[in-house]
């Protein structure tokens, strides 16, 4: 009776397997590294995604855009932003190279009475975070690498390098002749359309002295000029550039976790007055290109569909004047990581809406002043099937993994059962101890269990060698193997 009762037990076990293996699994999407249901807004960005691209963009000079209805819309007026042929998400690491051999050479010493004040330098550091923890209103900020602090000085040039991924010049002579010209002087902001000449000496000197120490490309997006009698200096604000795509340089306020790429320099007649370095001379790691590049007509259905859903906000009165294509560095502060994301960066910059209060008033109530749009979507080059989703997909649509604890202890359960009602158990423990008999029990379902699931993981898993290939599939796949553009 038993027998039957257990045997009625397992086959149900094994249709209430089979029926939810046949229903399909919810499609899902990724938030940070939470996997939720996926709702109608994304599945029509997912749709906005797969649409081929317009030829007619490609000769676009200017973005005149209103996007919405009503009131509620989202302005945009700028001029469209150069996109590189080939978009890549890259990872950056610790640079180890920045020695204090290469120290040396970035200091510049024409005298060469060079000082190590390494050991100082690194006191100075703990000393400010221990004060710093102590304190009431405590900084709470993120650190892009581990590396000492490296510093030298030959009595007029100071120079150091933080963490393997900052860098920190000063000539303190034409320091001191600069910064005492500073709050007097005329100050005045210079357009690159209007001073070409500049903006290219700058990058010219700039380069010359970070080649040597790994960085090979700037990005130069503010030069201010202060002048005050024969004396004048040019302001230099940049970030590192990659493939020649600098990194977002208006964010607002940095918060804790948050790592932004930067470099301010001083510039006058003679030579560099000052030069500091924030997180950008990480080592790239990993370079992987882009599978899809979103085009700007696809950024504003994706904007429409995010207004509509009431995820961002937009105003009439309010007018978006920048649209530039940038990388995104998104620290992954456990691994001590900075990952690069290419996105479409939309703003006003800060220096205009703050001088105007009406407008400030109005991005504050009811517009947003910067929009970032993931402007790639990783993919397999050949549009092929993901060998992550054939793993995943397969065994949600199976039903196997609710029940997985639960197979390998049936057929001994069965056994067990058979053994006891015929009272062979008794026999068993006349020839061997109870505990040697749970012990050999054990270890024999062990093997078999672990045998029997290993046996459905291999066959998935050279399914998923055998005929997909590394990366997240855009949605062309069909059926059961069909997977969710992210």
């Amino acid at each position: 009776m038993r027998n039957k009762v257990l045997g009625l037990v397992v086959v149900t076990m094994l249709m209430a397997a089979g029926i939810c293996g046949c229903q399909k699994a919810p499609e899902s999407s990724s938030n940070g590294d939470i996997l939720h249901a996926k709702d109608s807004a994304e599945e029509e960005v997912a749709a906005i995604v797969n649409e081929p691209e317009s030829a007619a963009e490609n000769d676009m000079q200017e973005i005149n855009s209103v996007i919405g209805t009503g009131d509620h819309v989202i302005r945009i007026q700028a001029q469209m932003p150069d996109v590189p042929q080939d978009v890549y998400y890259m990872t950056l690491g610790e640079n180890e190279t920045l020695t204090k051999e290469f120290l040396t050479a970035f200091l510049g010493s024409e005298t060469g009475n060079i000082q190590d004040l390494s050991e100082e330098a690194q006191k100075e550091i703990e000393q400010s975070e221990a004060e710093n923890e102590q304190g009431e209103e405590r900084a709470v900020f993120s650190v892009f690498g581990n590396a000492p602090v490296y510093q030298l000085s030959d009595g007029q040039k100071t120079a150091s390098f933080s963490y393997g991924t900052g860098a920190y010049y000063q000539d303190e002579l034409l320091y001191e002749k600069c910064a005492a010209i500073y709050k007097s002087a005329d100050e005045t902001v210079l357009e690159e359309a209007d001073s070409e000449n500049i903006y290219r000496e700058a990058e010219k000197i700039l380069l010359a002295k970070l080649s040597p120490i790994g960085m090979a490309e700037i990005d130069l997006y503010k030069i201010t000029q202060y002048r005050c009698e024969s004396v004048t200096f040019y302001e230099i604000e940049f970030t590192p550039s990659y493939e020649g795509m600098g990194v977002v340089h208006e964010f607002g306020s940095i918060a804790s976790g948050e790592i932004f790429p930067s470099g301010k320099a001083w510039i006058c007649e003679e030579s560099i007055v000052t030069l500091s370095l924030n997180a950008c001379l990480g080592k790239v790691e990993t370079q992987e290109k882009c599978g899809t590049v979103l085009s700007w007509s696809q950024i504003e259905k994706i904007l429409e569909t995010h207004l509509n859903s009431g995820k961002i906000n937009g105003s009439r009165k309010a007018v978006l004047t920048e649209a530039e294509f940038l990388y995104y560095p998104a620290f992954k502060e456990d691994e001590n990581k900075l990952e690069l994301v290419p996105v479409w960066h939309i703003y006003t910059p800060m220096s205009e809406w703050l001088e105007n209060e009406e407008l400030a008033e109005t991005f504050v109530a009811n517009g947003s002043t910067w929009i970032l749009v993931s402007a790639a979507f990783h993919a397999p080059l050949d549009r092929s099937r993901s060998s992550y989703f054939i793993m995943m997909e397969v065994f949600a649509a199976s039903g196997f993994t609710p029940f997985a604890a639960i197979f390998p202890g049936l057929a001994y359960a069965s056994a067990f059962c058979e053994e006891y009602n015929s009272g062979y158990i008794k026999m068993i423990y006349s020839r061997m101890l109870p505990g040697k008999f749970a012990l050999t029990r054990i270890v024999t379902v062990a093997l078999s269990g672990g045998t029997m699931l290993a046996v459905p993981f291999i066959i998935v898993l050279s399914i998923a060698y055998c005929f997909g290939i590394p990366g997240i599939p855009t949605g062309s796949d069909e059926g059961l193997m069909a997977g969710t553009a992210l």
